[in-house]
């Protein structure tokens, strides 16, 4: 699946790529003048991590994940009406800090089978 959606970005995304110049927030960003698809990779992804966050959640009753992408996708809703503040930004701190947080369950929870 990563390999697949790798490409798709790729060429989807990346060819015939036209750069236009954007600011946002007093900052020069530069956008594909050419791209009005969904993101596809994105929307699979998120969904990867859902599910693999329900599953902790049912499983292990490890919340952080799902909350961290839950926390994702409501935030990005906000972000369609409230676009002064870069709230992308603090929501993909907010999710990574979730994926950090799991990561460290995991090596957690392998410590605690090795030691039986």
């Amino acid at each position: 699946m990563t390999i697949g959606l790798i490409l798709y970005e790729l060429f989807s995304s990346i060819r015939g790529l036209e750069l236009e110049p954007n600011w946002k927030n007093s900052v020069l960003t530069y956008q594909n003048a050419s791209q009005s698809d969904i993101p596809v990779m994105v929307i699979f992804i998120t969904l990867g991590l859902g599910i693999v966050g329900f599953v902790l959640l049912r499983k292990f009753r490890f919340p952080w994940l799902f909350i961290g992408i839950v926390v994702m996708l409501l935030g990005s809703v906000l972000a369609v009406w409230y676009d002064k503040f870069p709230i992308m930004n603090v929501l993909e701190i907010l999710l990574i800090v979730s994926l950090l947080i799991t990561k460290q369950f995991q090596v957690r929870k392998k410590q605690g089978e090795d030691r039986f």
